[in-house]
């Protein structure tokens, strides 16, 4: 493994344990555990203020990459079956297991309910649904691939997240305007990142400052959250993105088997993860009576993480994979390259 495809898979790595205890620490308060509610409310907002632009601007990387090798058409095609295929199968199944939990009856108003989430994507669901949007807007605003039209994108997406009320109606279109401006980061990053490659440490600390300066002057000084949408919370996340970055670059000098294992499987533990730790959560309660907030934060993260990547490497590879892509009757992209050849 060269050390440039390592920094992104820790960068995923990362994020996706943001993403996990980030998951957790909501379902612990929904909960009622006892916890400390300002600390609570800054981690949870300091990290709401950029973990999901992160994998937004992961996504951009290699863009340009992807549309040269495969073609624009091809290239949307594939992200049917790994994106939309996925979003599909994991809202019904993630939606009928907490029907079911809820006590609801079968019955065709539920599996209605559960089938409307695929127009109205809630919980973590949501990032697969406007990633294929951004993909999709992002082949057609794209279309040189070239360093000055990545560069044209972004003040272009600077202005599509300042005007985010223009699209509130309608959703794919606000999923857009509010996370461009990450992704078209990402591809631009993706032509300068030997800057910021040769010399990791000193990006990565400068980067850490303006981390810590930054968070603490959006939440302490202006008393803000990551709900204040804005010129100063998009900054924010860009600085926190280029942190993320720039530590997993010198991580990533390094090889870590655990980081490069959970950002090479990221797509996985993200699928499962919320019912990977609710399970547990519900074991600890039920079954041994746990109470504690810091054992269900440390304990569910861990399971959060840990127990998909064992269902992957255990079982996740054989006839299970059909949870994760499409069989050969299902795959758009097969299809695409039938109908292509024939």
């Amino acid at each position: 493994m060269e050390n440039r495809s390592l920094w992104v898979d820790y960068s995923k790595a990362i994020g996706l344990l943001l993403v996990v205890y980030g998951h957790v620490a909501h379902g612990v308060k929904k909960a009622g555990y006892e916890m400390n509610a300002s600390l609570y409310e800054l981690m949870d907002s300091v990290i709401y203020s950029f973990h999901m632009p992160l994998f937004f601007f992961l996504s951009g990387l290699h863009f340009f990459s992807s549309k040269q090798k495969m073609g624009a058409n091809k290239m949307m095609v594939s992200k049917v079956d790994t994106i939309i295929y996925p979003f599909i199968v994991w809202t019904l199944l993630q939606g009928a297991l907490e029907a079911q939990l809820s006590g609801l009856p079968l019955s065709i108003s539920t599996a209605t309910e559960v089938a409307s989430l695929l127009i109205v994507p809630k919980a973590h669901f949501w990032f697969l649904y406007a990633l294929f949007c951004i993909f999709l807007v992002a082949t057609l605003l794209y279309r040189a691939c070239s360093k000055n039209i990545a560069l044209m994108m972004l003040p272009i997406s600077v202005g599509m997240y300042l005007q985010q009320s223009l699209a509130v109606s309608f959703l794919p279109l606000s999923y857009v305007f509010e996370s461009f401006i990450f992704f078209s980061a990402g591809v631009y990053f993706n032509e300068i990142k030997k800057v910021f490659e040769k010399d990791s440490l000193r990006w990565c600390l400068s980067f850490f400052v303006l981390f810590v300066a930054g968070q603490y002057y959006f939440h302490e000084i202006l008393n803000k959250n990551y709900l204040d949408k804005g010129l100063v919370l998009m900054v924010l996340a860009l600085i926190s993105i280029m942190f993320v970055v720039t530590l997993s670059m010198q991580l990533g000098k390094k090889t870590n088997a655990f980081l490069y294992t959970l950002g090479s499987l990221s797509m996985y533990v993200y699928l499962m993860h919320v019912i990977a730790y609710s399970a547990v959560r519900i074991i600890l309660h039920k079954g041994f009576g746990v109470d504690s907030a810091v054992a269900h934060l440390t304990i569910g993260t861990a399971a959060g993480l840990l127990f998909p990547l064992l269902f992957v490497k255990l079982l996740g590879r054989g006839w299970l994979s059909v949870l994760f892509y499409p069989p050969k009757l299902l795959s758009v992209r097969g299809l695409y390259s039938k109908q292509l050849y024939s």
